[in-house]
């Protein structure tokens, strides 16, 4: 069975995919263009460049959904089972924390760049700003999900078990 979560992070999945593709695309046409015709896609830059902060941001979601970010587990790997468990529970909590606190940014700058427009295309740059919260909100519901149904790391996963 399917559980919500699952799918949301599939569907980071995909749309972080077809980011990548949108970038390569318009990359490709904005070299080919100034290249082949010698008439510049002016806009390409810009749009490429928040095209890439959605795909950083997106990507980050999708590894804390995968539970495959780095860790440090040098200093605790030494610790008996029981308060190894304690101290990676009290990290996942500072790590949500940290997560909610850049939230709370994020979701500020939206605020802040309403109203901006970018230079070389009529788009607002809030398109742009949005990737932060969106990305942050799956990692603080992954994290999360993890504080209270611990998932083994993506290190760990046998081939069947690994998110498809």
């Amino acid at each position: 069975m399917t559980t919500t979560f699952e799918r949301v992070r599939r569907g980071y999945r995909v749309l972080g995919g077809v980011l990548v593709l949108a970038m390569i695309g318009v990359l490709l046409a904005g070299i080919g263009l100034r290249e082949v015709l010698g008439s510049p896609l002016v806009w390409a830059n810009e749009i490429s460049l928040a095209l890439f902060l959605w795909i950083v941001f997106i990507g980050a979601g999708v590894a804390f959904a995968e539970n495959a970010r780095i860790r440090f587990t040098l200093g605790i790997a030494v610790l008996p089972a029981g308060l190894r468990r304690v101290v990676e529970r009290l990290a996942t909590l500072v790590g949500i924390g940290l997560l909610i606190t850049f939230f709370c940014v994020a979701v500020k700058m939206v605020w802040v760049f309403r109203g901006q427009r970018f230079a070389s295309i009529d788009l607002p740059v809030v398109l742009e700003w949005a990737a932060l919260p969106v990305g942050l909100a799956l990692a603080i519901w992954a994290m999360a999900r993890n504080l209270i149904w611990p998932q083994p790391d993506a290190a760990e996963w046998s081939a069947e078990e690994a998110p498809k």
